[in-house]
């Protein structure tokens, strides 16, 4: 993103602003009467795709947008662990309304009509008891113990409990916070 605000800025000599935290492009560049939109994609591998939101195309069908993507970044974790950017290739278009030969849809909700029929299924526990040593539903999770023996029955709600992750978790072995299906 620096890469980008400092272009606009020192080269093209844009008043630049960083909005991505509340629209739906990255960077304003303004100069004069001139309102430039700008959608800013990085990675460190080639980007010789990327992907989009939702929010991102529609903004760029109804106004103007430019699309910069700044791929082959390199990076380096420091030891107080802030991480350092260097490098990239940066490839600017600056029109991509028209494009939509170019757009390939990845992902779609669906909102599925209302239900007919429920099924009946045995109540199961998933997630791992406060303890952390014993599945819940076993005879040392007392608080579910009741529900276990009860067999099937027809769930009314599903209920989420918090349990920290700790040791081999994708993140590391920092903390983390997980959720646990009850």
């Amino acid at each position: 993103m620096q890469i980008v605000l400092n272009h606009y800025h020192d080269v093209e000599k844009y008043a630049v602003e960083n909005v991505g935290a509340r629209e739906s492009y990255d960077v304003r560049a303004t100069r004069g009467v001139e309102e430039l939109h700008i959608e800013v994609k990085g990675s460190s591998g080639l980007a010789d795709k990327v992907e989009l939101t939702f929010n991102e195309v529609a903004h760029a069908y109804d106004t103007e947008t430019y699309l910069v993507i700044v791929g082959q970044i390199q990076w380096r974790k420091l030891p107080d662990g802030t991480v350092e950017i260097s490098g990239g290739r940066a490839r600017r278009w600056t029109s991509r309304t028209s494009a939509e030969e170019h757009l390939t849809p990845s992902r779609y909700w669906y909102r599925p009509p209302a239900h007919i029929d429920e099924l009946l299924v045995p109540r199961q526990h998933i997630a791992w008891s406060p303890n952390f040593n014993a599945p819940m539903g076993s005879p040392s999770d007392p608080t579910t113990l009741k529900e276990a023996q009860a067999g099937l029955q027809r769930p009314s709600i599903v209920t989420y409990r918090q349990r920290p992750l700790t040791g081999n978790t994708p993140l590391g072995s920092r903390p983390a916070r997980g959720i646990g299906l009850t």
